[in-house]
């Protein structure tokens, strides 16, 4: 049985998951395809950092940037 733990890539930030079953995945967590974020190809982010990222791109739709 193989059980994952993933850590958010947000610098300083010590959010951890591990899955209590196999395959059960990290609910809440997202991953950010196509960036780099120091270093870190496609980072994955902790809920609290995903809904910091959604709430910015909620406000470019909403500002008109």
């Amino acid at each position: 049985m193989i059980l994952r733990l993933v850590a958010c890539d947000i610098p300083g930030c010590s959010a951890r998951h591990e899955e209590t079953t196999p395959g059960e995945g990290y609910p809440g967590w997202g991953q950010l395809h196509g960036i780099v974020l120091n270093g870190t190809s496609n980072p994955l982010l902790c809920p609290k950092h995903l809904a910091k990222v959604a709430d910015y791109i909620d406000n470019l739709k909403v500002g008109g940037a």
